[in-house]
């Protein structure tokens, strides 16, 4: 694809820096080609409409109220406590995995 490319940007013709797929994800190189990192940048700059807006805080919100607003920890690794069983249980495999 740099060669085809002619290690240029196929938009502008500057320097190509970036690889980007012309369609999907597939990594053909028919599906591939090289863009500066303006044009690559310019191309999937996304505008996001109200309703993804919604839908992020939708998603966050649950999990920002779960993880961070609680009076404890609720998982392990949210304790201050996390270090120390750390520690406990790196020395435990070590010994299992060293007799």
């Amino acid at each position: 694809m740099r060669i085809r490319d002619q290690g240029r940007c196929v938009k502008c013709g500057a320097s190509g820096e970036e690889v980007d797929h012309t369609a999907g994800s597939s990594p053909e190189p028919e599906n591939l080609q090289l863009l500066c990192r303006r044009c690559h940048h310019a191309k999937t700059m996304v505008v996001r409409a109200p309703e993804a807006d919604y839908v992020l805080r939708a998603v966050r919100l649950p999990l920002w109220n779960e993880r961070v607003l609680p009076d404890g920890p609720v998982r392990l690794c949210d304790s201050a406590e996390w270090v120390r069983v750390w520690s406990g249980l790196a020395a435990e495999r070590r010994r299992r995995l060293h007799g």
